[in-house]
């Protein structure tokens, strides 16, 4: 989830030897929802990571 700031939003996903897949920029706006196509990704656990204001959050996910 982001926050809804003027600040710019930083989204990669990190397979799990630390090498960043995708990254992409968004703009936070109410109820934003941001895709990403993983259709092309191996099967594997992945890690999303959201920057913004100078927070990180992170999230795991397992591509099946």
């Amino acid at each position: 989830q982001l926050n809804n700031t003027s600040q710019t939003a930083i989204i990669s996903i990190v397979d799990i030897t630390g090498k960043t897949i995708i990254t992409q920029q968004a703009q936070p706006a109410l109820s934003q929802t941001i895709s990403f196509n993983v259709g092309t990704l191996p099967v594997g656990m992945y890690i999303v990571h959201v920057l913004q204001n100078g927070e990180s959050k992170e999230q795991k996910f397992i591509k099946q």
